[in-house]
């Protein structure tokens, strides 16, 4: 995958469409997604429930918009290890839940990449 430029959003809401296309104008071809574990499984269900639905089409809406103007996504969990402020100690059940599940909604397009996951 050349990388032509590098861009991090944070997704916290849904980035304008506007906003992608002044970036993929300008040479941007690889967009780093970093997300909140948190935001994505919520503290009142746990890491193990099922993704949030609002926040996981905001992702999925991004990553699509991307890749249909040609870019690359990677999809990056921001919490360095940490949920709900509490260090992950299971490291295996933390790649398998999060990128096995992210891979099968996700990351099912040769332009994505997930950290840690399959790419």
């Amino acid at each position: 995958m050349p990388v032509i430029a590098w861009l991090t959003l944070r997704l916290q809401q849904q980035p304008e469409t506007s906003s992608l296309d002044f970036f993929i104008e300008h040479g941007f071809n690889t967009f780093r997604i970093p997300f909140a574990m948190e935001r994505m499984s919520p503290p009142a269900t746990g890491l193990g429930s099922p993704f949030d639905s609002a926040y996981l089409g905001d992702l999925k809406t991004t990553v699509n918009y991307i890749t249909g103007k040609g870019g690359y996504a990677v999809i990056d969990p921001h919490n360095y290890m940490r949920y709900n402020g509490a260090v992950i100690t299971d490291a295996t059940a933390y790649v398998s839940y999060l990128f096995f599940s992210l891979d099968g909604v996700i990351t099912n397009n040769p332009t994505v990449s997930s950290h840690g996951g399959r790419s």
